[in-house]
């Protein structure tokens, strides 16, 4: 317990304000999930930014990845691979990083397993290929 929260508060004003912002972007996406027509929560972007070297890309995933998942695990209740996937793109445009929403459905003796990732340029961004939702067909 200690050594977490010696961790926290090593983290800069910048870090924090990420932390926050995914925690209530989760929230956010969540409850437009829930109330909105499918097509008022989709996040397309058409714009294209400029090139960010391939280390920097990384970098800015890996970072945003991580508070990402830092403000899932201490949530309200469980997020969804949707609700974090778009939490993430939304992330990551601000950061000039275009991303594609990708959904993967199979069925496994009788029920729909169901999973959503982000790809950048080709590049499965996915820590935790995990179904989240276990429907019965």
């Amino acid at each position: 317990m200690k050594a977490k929260l010696k961790k926290l508060l090593s983290y800069s004003v910048k870090d924090w304000s990420l932390l926050v912002q995914a925690w209530s972007l989760l929230l956010a996406i969540d409850i437009g999930l829930r109330i909105l027509p499918s097509e008022k929560s989709r996040m397309d972007k058409t714009t294209t930014s400029k090139e960010k070297s391939e280390l920097e890309a990384e970098r800015i995933i890996q970072r945003s990845s991580g508070f990402l998942d830092l403000a899932a695990r201490h949530h309200l209740y469980p997020m969804t691979c949707l609700r974090r996937s778009l939490t993430l793109q939304w992330l990551l445009s601000r950061a000039g990083l275009y991303t594609t929403l990708q959904f993967g459905v199979r069925r496994e003796n009788e029920n729909l397993q169901a999973h959503a990732w982000l790809d950048y340029q080709g590049q499965v961004i996915d820590k935790n290929p995990i179904p989240q939702s276990n429907m019965p067909i």
